[in-house]
């Protein structure tokens, strides 16, 4: 059977990442592992793990952010088409908001499929499979734009926002790979999440500046031109940066036909791709139902991102009854949850102060941060939020001025994005090993919520009227308040009982004696 002598470690020097391994003579068919850099000469220089600077890096991951806001603007800018789509389909909303299915069809596509999606990338080079999806995302574009019955748009829109999702999250993980530095990735990834959040908010106004000169169908058509002439552009500034797929893309380029033959530890390990493809999809239910600090943060992101689906149709509605608001200003007042975003980015360097200097008092782990931390701004935010909902209801009457109004939004805006970021920070921190999985959690509550939560709106609002129905929303906002302060005070203890956290330590002492064993007999056999 051949033998593998595989890569010792992976180090990061001087910025550049550099794959060490010894050398041995050949055991039969042994292969022979060589030293390899991802600078060397005969490598693809389109395919790098880091730009050639910090500069490099920024402008690339500045400029991720317009594919967020792109697939933010389509999941926004639906509702702008609603009045013609209620007479070209013959839809009546006097009693229900039938057309809010087609939130409803992006929250459903956006949560199930990208479970599949995702699991596909797996197996692919980054870049390919940004272009795929990238695509799928945009031939849905088509029959939306031409749809001649409703059915026919909740189709293409399931599948456009799986699409989508898959696009932002695949995204996400090239700005992981691309910052290595805690401090400058959680400047970047915070960054990102404001460009999602804002891309959302700029959608109704977008949709409802194209239906005021032309029909909704140019909603989507204008959409089609924009996204399809993005593409040069993306193709010049994404670059591969899954080290795994670099080093096994050079080890194919580095076989020859002699004898000796080059190989990685990730090699080896599509092996297994087929085993996890099969068990990744039990893993996020799992941990939903299983680690209280997953199931906390499925409510708490979920919530918001509820009620940022849900102010797109009731700002509109809200802002048309009270002030006699068109749809284009309607939808301009919704700009301000996107200011709020914005603002609340600005906050993004004081947490992040905040969770370094936490190292200094972790007395568990002496120099590294202690992951609550990344809670402190999030639970004003969220404070704010509730508060937010509570502002906006109750000042939105005729004889108070309408900017009053707006300035709740923007508090809701600013504690959606701080929740947005600090869940995705928060579950990353709390379990490294399997952080895929807990941020996958997430963001099928994210979806699910934005999908349904909507539909209860109209029904309240004629019930309860404008106050009590967005009062009703702030007391839950205040009753979700807790799971952050619950994760501040017990989290520590929750991730010590932890299943996975239990799971990495045990398998981490297991990779420290196998691979101890093998070193004292100076080869090394297969893949820790």
């Amino acid at each position: 059977m051949e033998k593998l002598i595989c890569p010792k470690e992976l180090e990061k020097l001087n910025g550049r990442v550099e794959l060490k391994s010894r050398k041995g003579a050949a055991l039969g068919s042994a292969v022979v592992c060589e030293e390899v850099s991802m600078d060397s000469g005969d490598y693809n220089t389109n395919m790098t793990t880091t730009a050639e600077s910090n500069r490099g890096r920024w402008n690339e991951s500045n400029y991720s952010a317009e594919p967020a806001i792109v697939t933010g603007v389509r999941a926004g800018a639906y509702g702008a088409g609603n009045k013609e789509m209620e007479v070209l389909f013959n839809i009546h909303q006097s009693r229900f908001s039938w057309l809010f299915f087609g939130t409803t069809a992006w929250g459903v596509g956006g949560s199930f499929l990208p479970i599949f999606f995702i699991l596909i990338t797996d197996g692919l080079y980054r870049v390919r499979a940004y272009f795929v999806f990238y695509t799928i995302f945009l031939l849905c574009l088509i029959p939306c734009s031409l749809a001649q019955n409703f059915a026919t748009l909740i189709i293409s829109r399931i599948i456009g926002a799986g699409a989508s999702v898959a696009t932002v999250a695949i995204l996400g993980g090239m700005l992981k790979d691309m910052w290595k530095d805690m401090k400058k990735r959680n400047v970047a990834m915070g960054l990102f999440g404001t460009a999602i959040v804002v891309g959302i908010a700029l959608g109704p106004f977008i949709g409802a500046t194209i239906e005021r000169n032309l029909t909704w169908r140019w909603i989507y058509h204008i959409q089609l031109i924009f996204d399809s002439s993005c593409v040069p552009f993306f193709l010049l500034i994404i670059r591969e940066t899954k080290t795994d797929f670099i080093l096994a893309h050079q080890a194919k380029r580095k076989s020859g036909p002699d004898t000796r033959s080059f190989s990685t530890r990730w090699t080896a390990r599509s092996r297994a791709l087929v085993r996890a493809m099969i068990d990744s999809p039990k893993k996020p239910i799992h941990m939903t139902f299983t680690e209280p600090i997953v199931f906390l943060c499925f409510i708490w992101v979920g919530y918001a991102w509820g009620i940022l689906f849900l102010l797109t149709q009731s700002v509109v509605r809200t802002f048309g009854k009270t002030y006699g608001f068109s749809l284009l200003a309607s939808n301009t007042a919704f700009l301000a949850v996107g200011a709020g975003a914005i603002l609340a980015s600005f906050l993004q360097p004081l947490q992040d102060r905040l969770f370094l200097a936490s190292a200094s008092r972790n007395t568990e782990n002496p120099g590294q941060p202690i992951h609550e931390a990344r809670l402190y701004t999030s639970i004003p935010g969220q404070v704010l939020f509730a508060g937010g909902l509570f502002w906006y209801g109750w000042t939105s009457q005729s004889h108070i001025h309408w900017l009053v109004p707006v300035g709740g939004l923007g508090c809701i805006g600013f504690g959606i994005c701080t929740t947005y970021v600090a869940v995705y920070h928060y579950c990353t921190e709390s379990f490294p090993k399997h952080s895929a999985a807990a941020n996958g959690a997430t963001s099928f509550s994210r979806f699910i919520f934005c999908g349904f939560l909507g539909l209860a709106w109209n029904p309240m609002q004629r019930k309860m009227g404008i106050q009590w129905a967005a009062s009703c929303l702030g007391f839950i906002g205040l009753v979700i308040t807790l799971a952050p302060v619950i994760m501040l005070v017990k989290g520590d203890g929750m991730r010590r009982r932890s299943y996975y956290t239990l799971k990495t330590v045990k398998g981490e002492t297991q990779s420290h004696v196998t691979t101890a064993s093998y070193d004292s007999k100076e080869t090394v056999v297969g893949v820790v």
